[in-house]
């Protein structure tokens, strides 16, 4: 009874790792407005670090818009820098 116990706690592990092995990456998007005047801003960079560790870059389009991929799952510091 306990060697099947093992051996099912086992499978069960096993396919848990597996899944979370099957994880994808994903995409960081969004819009960089004023917030006085809520106008979309132009050109704007964008850093997106891991534990101080910089992952990826972009920067804003015409409209405020970004778009940065791929970025595996997990938490990030993201910052903004606007000259003007």
């Amino acid at each position: 009874m306990l060697r099947k116990l093992c051996s099912a706690a086992v499978a069960f592990v096993c396919s848990a790792l597996s899944l979370n092995a099957q994880v994808g990456s994903g995409t960081l998007q969004g819009t960089i407005k004023d917030k006085t005047s809520n106008e979309p801003l132009p050109f704007v960079s964008i850093v997106v670090e891991n534990r101080g560790t910089r992952v990826a870059a972009g920067q804003s389009d015409f409209d405020g818009n970004y778009k940065i991929n791929p970025i595996e799952p997990g938490t990030y510091d993201v910052t903004a820098s606007f000259v003007g």
